[in-house]
């Protein structure tokens, strides 16, 4: 189970952003938003006086009301455009969703993708058409993973967008989003087959998403074909995918499985035979 504190971080990895930005730290908000939410969640689990800063800052921004979120929205100064789109997670979808549109052409990359994060939790039907239109349009692929990421939060009604999506935007970015939110989804046959594309790519990032998403398969009627995607990486000429291989083939009861793992035990990259060895700990 995740300990609350873990829980409250993920909570606050918007408000690290904004509070980053705020002490005009661009850098590390450039970063930080490159990041994964669990390496983000690593970077500031160790500093306690950072977190209650961080804690501090976030209730200040969630007490604005709204004629306050209002007058950020309007402001020239983008932190304080984000403040405004960070408190109206307190409001509900009717109230928020209209205001968060009025940012989404925002100049700031950061600032459309707070929009497009809260056009996912804050669900319209105008915001779910928003999201489509975010994802075929934006200049940035950070802010159309993040579209890809909210819509899916919208439930099966998504998929179909989202296949397209994987089909239409190449960038690794845009495509592991996209992964991830299928395997949110409960669609097997569909992310099966977009992990089998996945895995055509040449894009190492991508075919690792995809190589994680397969030992949800075991005990379903899509273990075997799961289980032949993944043997078909183990000769993969990149090391990091062969230990992602190894990983995921650690959870597959069946033969082929165990006798590529102690092929692994002999690989020349150190970081496959651990993870090979892993499952025998």
């Amino acid at each position: 189970m995740r300990s609350i504190r873990y829980t409250t971080l993920k909570f606050l990895i918007p408000f690290l952003l904004l509070y980053l930005k705020t002490l005009n730290h661009t850098h590390l908000v450039t970063k930080c938003y490159n990041f994964s939410k669990v390496q983000l969640i690593s970077t500031i689990r160790s500093s306690t006086n950072f977190f209650h800063e961080l804690k501090s800052f976030t209730n200040k921004v969630l007490g604005m009301n709204l004629d306050q979120i209002k007058v950020s929205l309007q402001s020239e100064d983008p932190q304080d455009r984000l403040r405004g789109l960070t408190a109206l997670r307190n409001f509900d979808a009717e109230v928020a969703a209209p205001l968060l549109m009025t940012q989404v052409d925002d100049t700031e990359m950061i600032v459309r993708s707070f929009v497009v994060m809260g056009l996912g939790y804050k669900q319209t039907e105008a915001g779910f058409t928003k999201l489509l239109q975010v994802m075929e349009e934006d200049a940035e692929a950070n802010v159309r993973a993040e579209a890809a990421g909210a819509l899916g939060k919208y439930g099966p009604i998504a998929i179909p967008h989202l296949v397209k999506y994987f089909e239409q935007d190449q960038h690794w970015l845009s495509q592991i989003s996209t992964i991830l939110a299928l395997a949110d989804l409960q669609c097997p046959e569909v992310l099966l087959e977009i992990c089998r594309r996945a895995l055509q790519t040449p894009e190492a990032a991508i075919r690792s998403t995809a190589i994680d998403q397969l030992p949800a398969f075991v005990g379903t009627v899509h273990q075997e074909a799961a289980l032949l995607l993944l043997l078909s990486q183990a000769q993969d000429p990149d090391g990091s995918i062969r230990r992602n291989v190894a990983k995921s083939l650690s959870v597959f009861p069946d033969d082929r499985a165990k006798a590529q793992l102690m092929a692994f035990q002999r690989d020349p990259d150190h970081r496959v035979v651990a993870a090979s060895l892993e499952n025998l700990i």
